[in-house]
């Protein structure tokens, strides 16, 4: 639904089986599609949404990948349709509670990058990411449970190494702004 200027809501629109989790200044939602394969079996896609003219436009995620079957979808960063920096993150249906990571629609040199873990950690996820493509989320580590981390340039980077701490642990990233500000816990 829509705020008018008077800040009234519109009455919902039906989106059918695109269920929608993020939306950017450019009208692009980020969430997931379901297809139903038969009527005990969905597959679950991240997908983006986004309205042209009237008409719901939904490109889901091309993969057969397992890893995709039932992912979440946290977040989008502020890039119209067809931009190559347009990125959504996540978390993928991995066993071990699943894996951070970054799916970029119209990068066809580099569409889905599994973001990892630390240090032989077991699961990650992706909570935001901004417009130059800086992901922020959190990664199990061996020995020391949940680590903040930044991804940016193809680095995985564990906050608590990058910022002197002291004897706190920042265990969450879960925003990122444009100027590079980060929040969590």
């Amino acid at each position: 639904w829509q705020l008018d200027a008077q800040g009234v809501p519109s009455q919902p629109t039906d989106l059918g089986d695109f269920y929608p989790w993020d939306i950017n200044n450019f009208g692009v939602m980020a969430g997931i599609y379901v297809t139903f394969l038969t009527d005990e079996a969905v597959r679950v896609t991240p997908a983006i949404a986004w309205f042209d003219g009237g008409s719901l436009v939904v490109e889901a995620m091309s993969t057969s990948d397992p890893l995709f079957t039932s992912p979440r979808v946290e977040a989008l960063n502020d890039h119209p349709v067809g931009h190559p920096l347009l990125t959504i993150v996540g978390q993928t249906n991995e066993p071990n509670g699943g894996q951070a990571y970054a799916w970029k629609p119209y990068d066809p040199s580099d569409p889905v990058t599994l973001i990892g873990t630390f240090n032989g950690g077991t699961h990650s996820r992706a909570w935001d990411v901004n417009t130059s493509g800086d992901i922020v989320g959190y990664s199990e580590t061996s020995r020391d449970g949940q680590h903040a981390f930044l991804y940016k340039d193809g680095v995985l980077f564990d906050r608590n190494a990058l910022t002197d701490v002291g004897k706190t642990t920042l265990r969450w990233a879960s925003g990122i702004n444009d100027q590079g500000d980060i929040v969590g816990r």
